[in-house]
Order: structure tokens, then sequence, then C-alpha cells
């Protein structure tokens, strides 16, 4: 059992005691316990001036200098769903002190984020003119709240508190000078402001305009268009209500499922489609079936990121899919209203018809040659998630056979879907078929890619001499191949058998690259040899040549073309090897790293000042060190970068790199020693600039994890950029800590 312990101060001011307690169970958290006590203040009435502030609208009281009148406007910057926004604002004359409470309400927003719109909130009024900004994430009568000052330019400091309560932001905001020291008032407002019990809004059936559905709602329900879902639905539209006094929010969505899917609609299904709208770290708490016609569902989920929890009501009529979601607080115990939506919810939607649990099979393949267009259109989307059995790939045959309309498309053709959409079901027997029937099934480019691809797949040398063949005598730069190519890098002993005429396809441009990488890695992992190349080395030199020439051809991310002149290399020529050291002094980053390494691994002359310029570029830094530790000769790497906050750096260059991310300046800001994976591993926080055309951005990264003996290990992906933030201003022990937090219970951040 964990230990807890708890401290408390008493103080007394006449004739009243106060006892403070704070409980902690870990001892690094005693300096916030001591921060907590130091900051507690009896303040009374800070002037004569000052008054008790009701607002019924905004449902929160404060005191307040002055009489403030309140006023409630329409931000018609939103259209017809404009925020609503209530503002009281003024200055206590004695002392020049400025104060305002303002409250926004947004009848589409239920801030389920929390932790996203304060970071919006604090963004938005702390600009790069200001300065010393400190801030701090808390809680407020049990809502998410944060509270920041920071320095004006202007010679004002702002104190402000940000409170999210269902669709409502409170914003208490208290300005004064810089120079004045004086916090008396500023926190005699803050500490008076209480929020007041929402009323229930009257909760009435409420029907959408198409008749399809009723539910009780506090509120007409507003329909908006889903543009974006997959095609197991042909559409998809929401439909909202919320109480803007309680922060309840009743939302609706209808998916019409594909004429085309099918399912045998069990608890699996209502399950997955349940969480498939939620958070991914979301929890499901309950689930009840509530009746079979038509078939509903009831869940309870809560949400592990926010304060809330999730009681959806999933109802399939036909091919629709209704859901049901209503979202509240975790504080509130007044369930009642909710509960009544969700017992008051019904369908009367008769427009789509048919029963997910038929087979479609027969219909899909009659529609995908249809003359009715949109049926046609809607057979195709389905080959993206249609599962055929193994006793219906005769009829998937039988349909190869013939024509279709779109065969002429060099990409995502009916007929290469299709034969996308049968490759897990196929067995030996179907295997030997593709080759048999390759031509008439396959008559064009993007059909015998997807074939081969299929085939490749098996990784099985049976079939590896015809795709070898198949595959380089596609006509060059007529099509992608790279689902192939790819397949063939995920197995290096199968792709060995491609060579050496897989180099055919240097000539071709679309897939050059990829061919490239594929021949570098194979031979630095010893499975090639320059004397098995020797019949392409003419080409490679030729091609070594124009690149030289010409290196503006290569795209300025690729790093595998330049690859070109480390193979090279391996035939140890000296007409090659001269022509290496000519572009020693490339503009082109990745081929003066290329060439350094042939320099290297053929002894050649090399002057250090390169091998120095390309040490201190964190984008090949890693590669660089891992390259002369595997050659021998780590003793060449400059000892500045040859150490481990250099390589971590790297390491995070990389990953940005990766996630188009071009960062102008990496800085260390602290290590920290933590247990991962039931071992003792250091990781590094980094400071990160991004230069933008709005201006700079300044984030926080962490890498890891490494030894705490300084030692440099291979590269390990696991860690290394998932833990992100936006607040370089906290201090490094929180980062560490939300860090640690995150690596004790990983869930969907950390990748796997």
């Amino acid at each position: 059992m964990n230990q807890i312990n708890v401290s408390f101060r008493i103080a007394r001011e006449n004739d009243n005691i106060y006892i403070i307690f704070g409980l902690n169970s870990d001892e690094n958290e005693k300096e916030d316990i001591n921060r907590f006590f130091d900051s507690f203040r009896f303040i009374d009435k800070v002037a004569e001036n000052w008054s008790v502030f009701h607002s019924e609208k905004g449902a929160y009281e404060v005191e307040f200098p002055g009489y403030p009148k309140e006023n409630v406007i329409t931000d018609a910057s939103d259209g017809e769903n404009g925020s609503i926004v209530g503002v009281i604002s003024g200055i206590d004359i004695s002392t020049g002190h400025e104060f305002a409470v303002q409250y926004i309400d947004n009848k589409l927003n239920y801030y389920p984020d929390d932790t996203l719109v304060l970071s919006l909130i604090k963004s938005n009024m702390y600009t790069l003119e200001n300065s010393n900004l400190i801030s701090e994430k808390t809680m407020f009568n049990g809502f998410p709240a944060l509270r920041f000052s920071f320095d004006m330019n202007n010679g004002q400091t702002l104190q402000v508190l940000s409170v999210v309560r269902g669709t409502r932001i409170y914003n208490l905001i208290s300005g004064k000078a810089t120079k004045d020291k004086d916090e008396t008032q500023s926190g005699f407002f803050f500490n008076s402001f209480k929020l007041k019990d929402y009323d229930w809004l009257q909760w009435k059936p409420v029907n959408n305009e198409e008749g399809h559905f009723s539910a009780l709602a506090p509120d007409s329900f507003t329909r908006t268009e889903d543009e974006y879902f997959n095609d197991v639905y042909v559409s998809s539209e929401n439909y909202n209500s919320f109480d803007p006094f309680t922060g309840d929010k009743v939302m609706i969505s209808r998916k019409v499922y594909s004429p085309f899917y099918q399912s045998n609609c069990d608890s699996a299904f209502f399950r997955k489609y349940c969480l498939d709208a939620s958070d991914a770290s979301d929890s499901i708490i309950s689930q009840t079936k509530l009746s079979e016609t038509p078939l509903s569902w009831q869940f309870v989920t809560m949400s592990n990121s926010n304060h809330l929890l999730t009681r959806s009501k999933l109802i399939l009529k036909g091919r629709s899919m209704y859901k049901l979601i209503t979202r509240t607080p975790r504080i509130y115990q007044d369930i009642g209203p909710v509960q009544r939506c969700l017992d008051s919810f019904s369908i009367s939607d008769t427009t789509t018809p048919g029963k997910l649990t038929e087979n479609k099979t027969i219909a899909l393949l009659e529609g995908l040659t249809s003359s009715d267009s949109l049926v046609k259109k809607q057979a195709y989307k389905a080959l993206s998630f249609y599962s055929f059995s193994k006793d219906e790939i005769p009829l998937v045959w039988q349909k190869l056979h013939g024509n279709f309309t779109d065969d002429t498309l060099s990409y995502r053709s009916t007929r290469a879907l299709l034969i996308s959409s049968v490759s897990n079901d196929l067995d030996s027997s179907y295997f030997a078929r593709i080759v048999t029937d390759f031509e008439p099934i396959c008559p064009t480019h993007s059909s015998k890619l997807e074939a081969l691809a299929v085939l490749a797949g098996t990784y099985d040398s049976a079939y590896q001499p015809f795709v070898k063949q198949q595959l380089v005598s596609i006509p060059p730069n007529t099509i992608y191949k790279y689902k192939v190519l790819n397949l063939l890098r995920d197995s290096a002993e199968y792709a060995q058998g491609f060579f050496p005429e897989i180099l055919e396809l240097l000539q071709d441009t679309l897939n050059r690259d990829d061919v490239i990488h594929l021949t570098a890695t194979l031979l630095d992992k010893g499975m090639l040899t320059a004397a098995g190349l020797e019949s392409y080395k003419l080409k490679i030199t030729l091609l070594l040549k124009e690149l030289s020439s010409n290196p503006g051809q290569m795209y300025e991310g690729d790093q595998y073309t330049p690859q070109l002149f480390y193979i090279a290399s391996f035939y140890n020529d000296p007409q090659i090897n001269s022509l290496l050291i000519k572009n020693r002094n490339s503009t082109n980053r990745y081929i003066e790293f290329n060439v350094l390494k042939a320099s290297v691994r053929n002894n050649l002359e090399f002057r250090k000042k390169d091998m120095q310029r390309i040490a201190a570029d964190p984008g090949v830094r890693r590669d660089l060190h891992d390259f002369l530790l595997e050659s021998g000769k780590i003793e060449l790497m400059p000892a500045e970068f040859n150490n481990q906050v250099s390589i971590a750096e790297s390491d995070l260059y990389q990953y940005l790199e990766y996630d188009d991310v071009q960062p102008e300046t990496i800085t260390l800001k602290a290590e920290k020693d933590l247990v991962y994976e039931g071992a003792l591993q250091r990781f590094y926080l980094f400071s990160v600039t991004d230069e933008w055309e709005e201006g700079t951005d300044v984030s926080l990264y962490i890498a890891g994890p490494y030894p705490t003996d300084n030692s440099i290990p291979p590269y390990d992906e696991s860690v290394t950029g998932t833990y992100w933030s936006d607040e370089p201003e906290l201090p490094a022990e929180k980062h560490f800590k939300a860090f640690e937090k995150m690596i004790a219970d990983p869930g969907p951040g950390l990748r796997d």
C-alpha cells in the first residue's frame, strides 16, 4: 500500500481558526504542498466601493469594484451559430487596478478536450510581445481551469483565471502596473468568484425536420453535414441540441451504410461502432441490449482524458445507424433529463430499407458493371471494405475475365481493387491460377502490378522468377511499383533473388529511389557483392555522372537516390572513386554524406573538416555514428558529437523531419533518469524552435530511452518524440512528471 503523507497548518484570525490540510504520496510533491500553504491569505473586503455582483445569465457571482452593468452580445463572427458573450469590466479608482469577468457560450462546442481549449485561451491572450508567462492547470469547483499571468509591453501585468464548464468558458482578468506588487485586490477578486447552479430547461419532445427521429431534448436540433466518412457509409449527418444552463448536450448522428455492406450485427459490432466515434482512451462502463426490432443497444463510457461521462443509445433501422449521445460532467448527480432523453429516442425512418445481415456478393459483382452510375460507384467503393469468402472466389475470377470501363486507369481501377480485395483469401491453387490466367485477368499495368503484389506477398520462391520477369517487363515510367518493392524491402532474403535483373529499374525514374535503397541495404548486409552486380557497373557509372552533373533532379528530402554514390564505392574502381571525391562538397547533404561513407569504406583520403561538417548536421549524425561503428572506425567520429546528448538530438531531429517538421534549433533543456520498462534509463528534454510565416513556435520534446552510463545504444524509436508540449515556460520537472505518468500508463500515445 502506498504511503500517504499528511501535512497541515493552523492559522488564527481574531476569533476564527483555520486548519489547512495537504496530502501527497510523493516526497517530490512536498514543494507543491508548501506553495499551497504559503498562498493562504485571509482577506477582508478590500475597499468600501466593492460589492457582490450577481449574474443570472452567467450563473456566477463575484466581488467587484463599483456597480458594473453586464453587457451580453452575440459574436457575429460565428454566423448563425454565434457565441453568446457576457462581460463586466471596471476599475478600482483607489488603486487603478482593472478587472473583468467574461463568459462565452458556444452552441456547437462542448469542449470535451479542455486541455486544448485552455491552451488556446492562453495563446490568444499571450503573444510574442509579452513576457514572464507563468501558467498552471488546476480545477475550479470540479471543472478544469487554468491560472496564468504575464507582463505586457505597455508596463501592465495581467492575471487570468479560465474555467471550462460544459459549453461555457469563464475568463476572470485582473490588470495592474507591473511595478505595483500589491496582490491584495486581485487575490480578493479571484477568491470571491463563485459558480451558481444552472436552472434546467424544460426538456421537450423534438423531431428533426425530415421526421426520421424524435427525442426529448432541451432545444431544437441543429443539423450539420459530416463531410469526412469512409466508404462503409454513403452519407453521414449530425444533429445537436444543447442546454446553455446546464452545459448538457444531446448529439444524434445518422450514418447510412452502403447497400453492399454486411455484418452479423452482434454485440461486438455495436460495441465497435460505439467506440469508433469516441476518444481512443474511452472505456466502456456498461452495455445493454434494449430490443431486437429494431436492433438497439445502450452504452455508458467514461473518458480517461477529461471530466465527462457519455451515455449512448444506438438504433439500427434498415441501413441507417442512429446514435444518440449525451455528455455530462462526472460531478453531476442528477441525470434524470439525460436518461429520459435516451428512453424517449425513437426512429421512424423508412428511407433506407435492407438488412446488413444479408450476403451482398452477387449484388456487388453485378454492381461493378451496372449501367446505373450510382450503383456502380457504390459497388466500387465497397471493394475497399468487402471481404469475399473462399467459396466466392470463383465468382470473382469469372468477373475478372470480363471488361471494366475504367481499365485505362493507372491507379485504383476496378480490376486492380478487385484483385486486391481477394488477396487475403487465396490458397496455393489460386496463386498458380494467377500465373496461368495472368494475361486475361491482368490486361493493364495496374492490374499486373496488383497481381504481382499478391504473388510477392506469399514470399514463395516458386513464383519468384515469374514476378521478377513480369515486374521488369512493365515499361519504365508508366506506374509506381512500390507495392511489390515494399514487399521486397520487408524480406531481404526474398529480395536477394531479384538481383541483378531488378537493376533494370534504375532507368525507371518513378521507382529508382526504392531500387537504390534496396540495393544499398542488401550490400550492407553482405547479401550482394560488387562482383554480382558487375554486369550493371556501366549503367551505375553513367547514372552516377548524371546525378553528379545535375543533383537538382532529386527532390530535397530524397535520402535514397544519393545512396547510389555509396553503392558505387563497392566496385572500388579508380575511375569511380575519382568521381566520388569530386562530389565531396556537393550542395546535397545526402550526396555529401554518402560520398563520405564511400571514402571511409575504401580508405580514400578525406578532409577532417568534411567529417566535422557532416557530423554537425543532426539530420545525418546518428546515421554517420552507426556507420562508423559498424565499420570498426568509430574513432573517426568527432569527439564533440560522439556523445549521448548529441546522438539524442539527432534522433529527435530525424523523428521531427519524418513528421514534416523542419526545426531551426534544438536545444537541450534538461535530463532525467526514470524507470522505464523495469530499468533506470535516461531521457532528455529538448526545446525546439520552428519558423513559420506567422512567427516562431517553441515546443518541448523528450528523447529516449538511453543508458545511464552515457553509452550510445542502437536507435530506439518507441518513445522519442511521443511527449510534446507547447508550454516551454513550465519548469522541466513538471514536464518530466507528465512524461513519467505517460510511460507508466502509455495508452494510445506511445508507438507500438
